[in-house]
């Protein structure tokens, strides 16, 4: 068998006998031929139809991861911008939080710098109070030492000299007057509503 005897299709023929030779054959052959191309072509029809729905499915999914990444990427953006609101608001967070920090150190220092005063202030007063007994020396006296002085003899007057041995404080004397005004005013109101 030479390559003569080849069919175009691919398809090896045996010798042609007697009955095959001239038209016959050349028509037996190209018969053969377009069948063979027919079955081709419908295989051929159904692989494109195939090929169409898988090209659909692949564009679809490709839509699909297309749609997906701009949804990741606004999920992205937005959790950019969350992460930018928490550092910002962080931020903040601590510059408050240090302010009050500082305020908490100045009020400290503030209060110990206070009850230095305080204990400074009572001490000079009781410096004050040294040398006022130290000082002996007649002063003149002003009207509202006198005032006072008035006003701890009377207290003294009123109480027993066992209660009060020294001379009582300005403040006592005070507070002893406060009661006697309040307690008068008491009675006044009694004595207006009696009458009415």
């Amino acid at each position: 068998m030479n390559y003569k005897d080849a069919d175009p299709e691919g398809s090896v023929c045996s010798q042609p006998t007697a009955s095959q030779t001239g038209e016959n054959f050349h028509q037996k052959k190209v018969t053969f031929a377009r069948s063979k191309h027919v079955t081709k072509c419908s295989n051929c029809q159904l692989q494109d139809v195939q090929l169409k729905k898988m090209a659909e499915q692949i564009q679809n999914i490709e839509e699909q991861l297309i749609s997906f990444q701009k949804q990741i990427d606004e999920k992205n953006q937005q959790n950019k911008k969350q992460k930018q609101k928490q550092e910002e608001l962080l931020i903040e967070l601590q510059i408050i939080s240090e302010k009050h920090h500082q305020e908490l150190i100045n009020n400290g220092i503030l209060q110990k710098q206070n009850i230095e005063l305080r204990k400074e202030i009572l001490k000079l007063e009781q410096d004050i109070s040294k040398v006022e007994c130290q000082n002996q020396e007649p002063l003149k006296r002003t009207s509202e030492q006198k005032f006072i002085e008035s006003l701890i003899q009377m207290f003294m007057s009123f109480h027993q000299k066992v209660q009060f041995p020294t001379k009582p404080q300005l403040k006592q004397v005070w507070k002893w007057l406060k009661q006697i005004v309040s307690e008068y005013a008491i009675l006044k109101q009694k004595e207006l509503l009696l009458h009415k």
